[in-house]
């Protein structure tokens, strides 16, 4: 109704003018609230995998030791195979640049 989207209208732009920086922090309420979820999301995710906390069992340290080095494990192996992903593509824009400089001279002979 009118009424209500006309007070909505008011509110709206009476917190506007009480608040001249509102949009910094709508702003960082957003970001506030993303990260929330994210946090969220991560700690279930974590949950969900870990079988120990499904079946309710505590970890002992050792156990947490050894989940430690296994993802720092993987977080180097990702690491490693983004580098060799990137070296290879290095090494197929050289051979493309190398095709193309040849096929130039070859032109450049005809010519």
């Amino acid at each position: 109704d009118f009424e209500g989207f006309h007070s909505l209208v008011k509110a709206a732009s009476a917190h506007m003018v009480d608040h001249p920086n509102w949009r910094d922090l709508e702003a960082r309420e957003e970001l506030d609230e993303l990260d929330r979820e994210f946090q969220q999301r991560q700690l279930q995710r974590r949950n969900s995998q870990d079988l120990f906390n499904i079946l309710g069992v505590e970890k002992t340290e050792e156990l947490v030791q050894v989940e430690a080095r296994k993802n720092q494990a993987l977080r180097r192996a990702a690491t490693t195979n983004r580098f060799h992903e990137a070296g290879h593509t290095v090494l197929e824009q050289t051979k493309v640049v190398r095709r193309v400089r040849l096929l130039q001279q070859q032109h450049a002979k005809r010519a």
